[in-house]
């Protein structure tokens, strides 16, 4: 269902591509803060599951403290180191998307399907809008966009090419093992995912991955999982104990808005500031998340073994 109505933004391409910048960063922020973000908010949950077996009562505010320091810190080496979180932001990012993307997609989690599904949003934009992508790396890494996009080219280029090749090895290897049918439908999500993140514009085909494909496909996984109480939880508890966090995350980014804007509103291109709001933000929630859920993959991993 995720893939079939990103398929569908797809002939309003042309459409989309007629949008400023700040006309499509003020078009996805909501849905991205409501939808994307929503799949983070059973963290709680899940750190006061991993935490009171070590710290009983004390877990909850042991995890609320643990990340919110993550994410001051994440917060902190934007504004300091901004091109070196960037690049980090994305390196992780591509892992992050590939853990989720295989699991979602039924293969293994192995180190390259991991990288060429995971890449395929993070390169994919790069690929087919080099120019806007370079715009938006701009304003966060506080760097010039003209030779930021021809450095993007040249990079991006030599990348693709081990991309297909990879991504040829990935089906192939799932043919082998899972048969043809599973080898197909793989390469059809695939081709789905390229075509939606190379032709649409990067925000909008970013916010239609992350909220359609990513977030919902976290949940499902977390719902259908072996372990953990949240696989007890009906859909009322689901929608009861999602909102709290991800309307914090929310209230968070609206002050980080008013911070921003109280910095450098008057030198900012439109769009600039909701764009940095948006991706130092999603950032400073990313790191703590990743760590958190692969601490209770772990953790679940050695208490079935």
């Amino acid at each position: 269902m995720a893939l079939f109505l990103m398929a569908a933004a797809l002939p309003l391409a042309g459409v989309l591509d007629d949008l400023s910048i700040a006309a499509q960063i003020n078009l996805v922020l909501l849905p991205i803060a409501l939808l994307g973000v929503l799949h983070g908010g059973a963290d709680p949950w899940v750190g006061h599951s991993l935490l009171q077996r070590y710290a009983g009562f004390a877990a909850k505010r042991l995890f609320y403290i643990a990340y919110l320091s993550s994410m001051g810190i994440v917060l902190l080496l934007w504004w300091w180191l901004p091109m070196a979180t960037l690049a980090a932001f994305l390196a992780l990012s591509v892992v992050h998307f590939g853990v989720q993307d295989a699991l979602t997609f039924g293969i293994p989690r192995r180190p390259l399907d991991l990288c060429i599904l995971g890449a395929i949003p993070v390169l994919g934009p790069v690929v087919g809008n080099a120019e806007t992508v370079a715009v938006l790396f701009g304003w966060l890494a506080g760097v010039d966009p003209i030779a930021l996009a021809d450095r993007l080219r040249w990079v991006a280029r030599p990348l693709a090419c081990l991309w297909l090749i990879g991504i040829g090895m990935v089906v192939s290897r799932v043919a082998l093992e899972q048969g043809p049918g599973r080898a197909r439908r793989l390469a059809l999500a695939v081709a789905v995912l390229v075509l939606v993140m190379t032709r649409l514009p990067p925000l909008i085909a970013f916010a239609l991955y992350f909220c359609l494909l990513h977030s919902f496909g976290h949940l499902l996984e977390m719902a259908t999982s072996r372990s953990g109480p949240w696989t007890r939880w009906t859909v009322r508890q689901w929608a009861m104990r999602l909102w709290p966090a991800t309307l914090g995350a929310i209230s968070l980014g609206l002050v980080g808005a008013l911070l921003l804007s109280a910095v450098d509103a008057a030198a900012a291109a439109p769009g600039a500031q909701q764009v940095r709001v948006l991706f130092w933000g999603l950032a400073a929630l990313t790191v703590p998340h990743v760590v958190l859920h692969a601490a209770w993959a772990r953790a679940a991993a050695g208490s079935r073994a």
